[in-house]
């Protein structure tokens, strides 16, 4: 099985560098199923539009965090599990991580209820490998070419405290996670992306 989550503040480029990774795996001949949360799923892009939809307004943080987790749960049964049984490499953008940021750390809701809500919505399904892209907020602000979601649209103030949390998580979990600057050339850190899961699976 091999299971990889990008996670990051907006803008930091980790929907880019997994794209690159997705290329550079299947060129080597490796069966890839490519994925972002919420979405991939019938299901989970319909929350999607709301959730993302400045029009929405405020919503509670723990309110939040049951609808990022319901996407989660459809996408884990549905599509994820399917496909690492098949031996796919599965990458997806956005997983628990970006909960425990933005709604967490973020949003103030309280991490001991999100740990249950993200074992339920999983199943316990854990990464074997997270990849941190992290970037300054000020960079992120100045690569949107396009008005705030209703994400994007909170203050500095919540985005240094998101930037933060992944931050942490890069610090505490070396053995799972990969902190990547988001400001270098995307082609050193897909390959750098690419030799930590080469050492992944040898390992295995």
């Amino acid at each position: 099985m091999t299971f990889v989550t990008f996670e990051g503040f907006d803008g930091a480029g980790k929907s880019t560098l997994l794209e690159g990774v997705a290329r550079e795996l299947r060129a080597r001949g490796r069966s890839v199923t490519t994925l972002r949360e919420p979405g991939s799923t019938g299901v989970g892009e319909r929350v999607r539009a709301i959730l993302l939809d400045p029009g929405v307004g405020a919503i509670d943080p723990m309110t939040e965090a049951l609808l990022f987790s319901a996407c989660r749960s459809e996408l884990v049964k549905t599509v994820v599990r399917p496909a690492l049984a098949k031996g796919d490499i599965v990458l997806l953008d956005r997983y628990v991580d970006s909960t425990s940021a933005y709604q967490g750390a973020g949003g103030g809701a309280d991490p001991a209820a999100l740990d249950v809500v993200a074992a339920a919505a999983t199943g316990g399904l854990i990464p074997d490998l997270t990849v941190i892209v992290d970037v300054p907020v000020d960079v992120s602000e100045s690569r949107r070419g396009r008005s705030p979601d209703r994400m994007e649209a909170r203050d500095r103030a919540y985005k240094e405290r998101v930037r933060a949390s992944f931050l942490a998580l890069g610090a505490r979990s070396t053995r799972r996670t990969l902190l990547i600057d988001g400001t270098v050339d995307a082609s050193v850190s897909v390959a750098a992306i690419v030799r930590a899961l080469e050492a992944l699976a040898g390992r295995g």
